[in-house]
């Protein structure tokens, strides 16, 4: 991700991703499961984030799911899922043997907002623009 991050790989570990290089914008939580090669599972407040590995053709399929995030109802809501996408598309270039290319405000994460932001408007309704 190239951020600065602790991980302590085990169930019951903690970690912390420093987004913004002052340990103020980071993110700390719980390692859930580790099931190497397998499975791994990692929590923050109501959020969960899994990933999954199976063998698929000779090769490997991954799964991402993120559960437990509630709205935040922020004008820039649709960031969080743009970059969610923005940095899967880091992660197979970077297992494809480039060089991740994603930073915070980039031309693809903005192009990504901008495709996010009618799906949560027609999942969140009226609910996405507090105090309208």
């Amino acid at each position: 991700m190239g951020y600065p991050a602790r991980i302590d790989l085990k169930a019951g570990g903690e970690y912390f991703v420093d987004f913004d290089g002052t340990r103020e914008g980071g993110l700390d939580g719980v390692i859930t499961r580790v099931e190497c090669g397998r499975q791994l599972r990692y929590s923050w407040g109501l959020s969960t984030i899994c990933w999954e590995l199976e063998e698929d053709d000779g090769g490997c399929r991954y799964r991402f799911i993120h559960f437990g995030q509630k709205p935040r109802l922020i004008p820039d809501e649709e960031g969080l899922a743009a970059g969610w996408h923005a940095w899967l598309e880091d992660l197979e270039q970077y297992l494809d043997g480039g060089a991740p290319t994603h930073e915070l405000d980039s031309p693809r994460w903005i192009e990504l907002k901008r495709q996010y932001r009618p799906l949560l408007e027609s999942a969140l309704g009226d609910a996405l623009t507090p105090g309208e």
